[in-house]
């Protein structure tokens, strides 16, 4: 909901070499939606099966800046960022920012 690029949620999803050319940009959230909690393209993976897919908020991760960006909070908000990271992902379909993805073979 607040990602800064366009996820193509209404696209199909593209594998390989199946991309269509040229593209302006492509942004593999959309695909992780469609293939890991929607079960769209079912088959997909081969020999290999989700064992365990979760998404969460993470918006104290997302407000970090992560390695190349100043932070948008000072250190003593963490806390209480995770625990409203806590609150919000009881609703991932409206505030997750992550995912989890476990495959087995």
């Amino acid at each position: 909901l607040l990602h800064h690029e366009p996820v193509g949620w209404s696209r199909e999803v593209f594998l390989g070499d199946t991309l269509p050319r040229p593209r302006d940009y492509y942004a593999a959230q959309g695909n992780a939606t469609r293939l890991f909690f929607r079960g769209q393209n079912p088959g997909w993976l081969g020999g290999w099966k989700v064992s365990q897919a979760e998404a969460f908020s993470a918006f104290s991760y997302v407000f970090s800046g992560g390695y190349s960006k100043p932070a948008l909070y000072p250190m003593k908000c963490l806390p209480p960022l995770r625990k409203l990271d806590a609150i919000l992902s009881r609703w991932p379909r409206f505030f997750a920012a992550r995912c989890l993805v476990t495959i087995t073979q």
